[in-house]
């Protein structure tokens, strides 16, 4: 459904899905706005200045006499969606393990970055990605280029492992590996398969939804043979990012994508465990927000298996209560 809205001074039509609930309203508004995602302090009224709250939206919205919804928050909080103001998540400026041996002036970043981009050589891909690691971090935190990060580093889209290179680059061999470490494998398999388990038992509240439900946010299945660019090009929302699995069947896929920005950018591994290590990945790679569909079992992962932000983070009860079980 298309819902109007109003950002400062701008005006557009926001498409978001049926039934429509508040918080994925604010993740699509502001991505059509093309501004960082704000979560605290934002409010939104009606043209009669009435705020919307979760319990109520989906129903207000159905009247068409709401007129436009207009997003509200402060500055603290327009701060803290650049990543200035938050503690933890994939959003945030944080101080990354890679300190490079010689820093490379802007010039020489955009000298390498005009090689690799018709260089044929995978490694000489790599290498130049490596050494331009600390510009391409500037350019994710900054709202006003972030929308162009894969135009100026295109190479992600056609050479595998450029994810996990700079994945590593952030946290480190350590914290890259936990997934596979952790020693934990039913948890591996509980928190990639019921992606929408996280929430406690009983009646589900608006806004809250089923694994059958979280797990069509999560992966998309094609058809060997299906153009992947028409798939692409179909996509009329903005999302999160997500994995599109192609095979001839669901238990016989060959190939996982990580849908970002209507670009597909090949994964490495060919695994379904293994493809959502990637895509866990490329969240805090590209500096994107977690799916709010999806929001508790990141954060579980997150947290609890590859121990980042812990603490920093904010957890439902339901989530820290599950993460403290399965730790001792």
């Amino acid at each position: 459904m298309l819902l109007k809205a109003k950002l400062g001074d701008v005006q557009r039509f926001v498409r978001v899905a049926e039934p429509a609930n508040l918080t994925e309203f604010l993740d699509a508004a502001f991505a059509r706005f093309g501004v960082p995602a704000v979560t605290e302090g934002v409010k939104v009224v009606d043209s009669s200045g009435t705020e919307l709250d979760e319990d109520v939206f989906e129903e207000i919205v159905k009247d068409a006499s709401y007129g436009v919804l207009t997003i509200k928050y402060d500055t603290a909080s327009a701060a803290g969606a650049s990543g200035e103001g938050m503690s933890g998540g994939p959003t945030v400026r944080r101080q990354c393990q890679f300190v490079p041996e010689t820093a490379l002036s802007e010039d020489e970043c955009k000298e390498a970055i005009s090689l690799m981009k018709h260089s044929a050589d995978e490694d000489i891909v790599k290498n130049k990605m490596k050494l331009t690691f600390d510009y391409r971090r500037n350019m994710i935190l900054d709202p006003q280029q972030s929308c162009n990060i894969l135009f100026e580093f295109p190479r992600f889209k056609d050479v595998k492992g450029l994810v996990e290179q700079d994945f590593v680059l952030m946290f480190g061999e350590g914290v890259s590996g936990s997934f596979w470490r952790s020693g934990r494998p039913h948890t591996r398999k509980r928190s990639s398969k019921n992606a929408g388990s996280f929430h406690p038992p009983g009646r589900r509240k608006p806004g809250k939804v089923s694994a059958s439900q979280a797990e069509k946010h999560l992966v998309v299945f094609k058809k060997s043979g299906t153009s992947i660019q028409e798939h692409l090009d179909a996509i009329t929302t903005s999302s999160q990012p997500y994995l599109l699995a192609v095979g001839a069947r669901k238990n016989a896929v060959h190939q996982f994508f990580i849908v970002l920005d209507k670009n597909a950018i090949p994964c490495r591994s060919t695994s379904c465990l293994g493809a959502f290590d990637e895509l866990f990945k490329a969240h805090f790679v590209f500096g994107t927000s977690y799916n709010p569909m999806l929001r508790n079992m990141y954060t579980f992962i997150q947290t609890t298996v590859y121990n980042i932000d812990v603490g920093k983070v904010k957890e439902s009860p339901w989530v820290a209560e599950v993460r403290v079980r399965l730790l001792h």
